[in-house]
């Protein structure tokens, strides 16, 4: 197993507390084990828990940007008629 960098290991788990890819797929594209990857998570570099609930509040939040945006139209086409 060669050595990652302290570059590379930031710029994989920065990416994975972003939550917009699978940690698989970011793992794959720095070419490193996904085991690697949940092994610095679940040491304590980011916990699992609240990567996952960083996951399910970038859901909402996008969640809540597609219904303001159609209420906006909503309200767009109300003002215009």
């Amino acid at each position: 197993m060669r050595p990652i960098s302290n570059d590379i290991r930031e710029k994989i788990m920065a990416e994975v507390k972003l939550g917009q890819r699978p940690v698989a797929q970011i793992a794959e594209s720095y070419g490193v084990k996904p085991n690697t990857v949940y092994g610095w998570v679940s040491k304590g570099v980011t916990k699992s828990s609240d990567i996952m609930e960083i996951h399910r509040l970038q859901r909402k939040i996008l969640e809540l940007y597609e219904i303001i945006g159609k209420l906006t139209e909503g309200l767009e086409r109300l003002k215009k008629n």
